[in-house]
């Protein structure tokens, strides 16, 4: 992510220092339309913060999180404390550790968002686009941040990866391309009409929406036996008109690589790491507020493929941790628990 917003950036240097930027975020619809609609727009914000410098709207989604999106849940402190580390050494990770997470990511967040404004190659920090940079001047971001729920997927799988319950951590892989968001930049001459500008606040009501889609926008959206859709193909998957005409001529759109494959693969021992956590039922939390039960076996093994690269949140036994996935080809890890204490009657 720091390279692809680095190299944004960098790129909208050398566009007219007057061209004005406005960011659409999507989703796949995946838990239904209204999450979609809280998703793509949490997503949107999360990168006009970054490119605006406004760590007070990344608190804002940390305070505002639920199930579907998970800040809080997932440790965001501990996540960029480690990136601003592996950045600079001088960084203070154990002693800023300490502090609880809310005082953590308040402490933390000026700091990241400028890490992800620079470039991981060269250590050039770009800065922040100044408010006037955006389309919309408007209190509320009109114009500037836009969530279009899952209206422009750029793929639609056939119908029977949808409905194949045992494929689902394939399918979250498959349709990640979906959930993704767009900065685009207009001429400096553009002007901001809230009056006819038709998409609504983020945060706004889905139904102005509803009002721009084409005609024919159910079957766009109709997965079909045996048929993958794709809108690089110029199969019609967008259900809004007016995006669709915002980049059709542009190269923005297109499905871009997936993040790489894994899996997940531990072998949960108790605090001590001699006892396996055997036989005990588990909750894995995945993207997009998938939750996937288990049970772990004789070894205490937690064994999910086919998973998108990244750190996950598994609770067990009223213990939370954080797992990471692993390549491919890697061997199981294992992962203490840490204060997990198995009597020995329990083993």
């Amino acid at each position: 992510m720091r390279t692809l917003l680095a190299d944004f950036v960098g790129l909208a240097r050398h566009l007219d220092p007057m061209a004005k930027l406005a960011v659409f975020g999507h989703d796949d619809r995946s838990l239904g339309g209204t999450v979609a609609r809280q998703l793509s727009s949490r997503r949107a914000l999360a990168v006009y913060a970054i490119l605006a410098d406004r760590p007070d709207m990344w608190e804002m989604l940390y305070d505002t999180s639920s199930s579907a999106d998970p800040w809080s849940a997932a440790a965001p402190g501990v996540s960029m404390l480690d990136g601003l580390n592996a950045m600079d050494p001088s960084w203070d990770l154990e002693a800023n550790s300490e502090r609880d997470d809310r005082a953590l990511a308040s402490h933390t967040t000026q700091a990241y968002l400028r890490l992800l404004r620079t470039d991981p190659r060269t250590g050039t920090e770009w800065p922040a686009f100044p408010v006037d940079r955006f389309l919309g001047l408007d209190p509320d971001l009109r114009g500037s941040v836009q969530g279009c729920s899952g209206y422009n997927p750029l793929v639609v799988l056939a119908r029977e990866a949808y409905t194949n319950a045992s494929q689902r951590l394939s399918l979250l892989y498959e349709t990640s391309v979906n959930r993704r968001v767009a900065v685009l930049a207009f001429p400096a001459s553009a002007t901001f009409d809230s009056t006819k500008w038709p998409c609504p606040a983020y945060d706004g009501e889905v139904a102005p929406c509803e009002k721009r889609l084409w005609s024919d926008a159910a079957s766009r959206r109709q997965s079909q036996p045996g048929l993958l859709r794709r809108h690089a193909s110029s199969d019609r998957t967008f259900e809004c008109r007016f995006y669709e005409r915002l980049v059709e001529a542009s190269p923005i759109e297109r499905e871009g690589m997936l993040r790489p494959v894994a899996k997940i693969s531990v072998l949960l021992r108790s605090n001590s790491g001699v006892y396996p956590l055997r036989h005990r039922a588990y909750e894995l939390h995945l993207d997009e507020g998938v939750v996937v039960q288990g049970m772990t076996d004789d070894r205490g093994w937690v064994f999910h493929p086919h998973v998108t690269a990244g750190t996950y949140r598994l609770e067990i036994d009223g213990m939370t941790i954080q797992i990471s996935t692993l390549p491919e080809d890697a061997e199981e890890q294992l992962v203490r628990v840490e204060g997990y204490m198995i009597d020995e009657r329990q083993r």
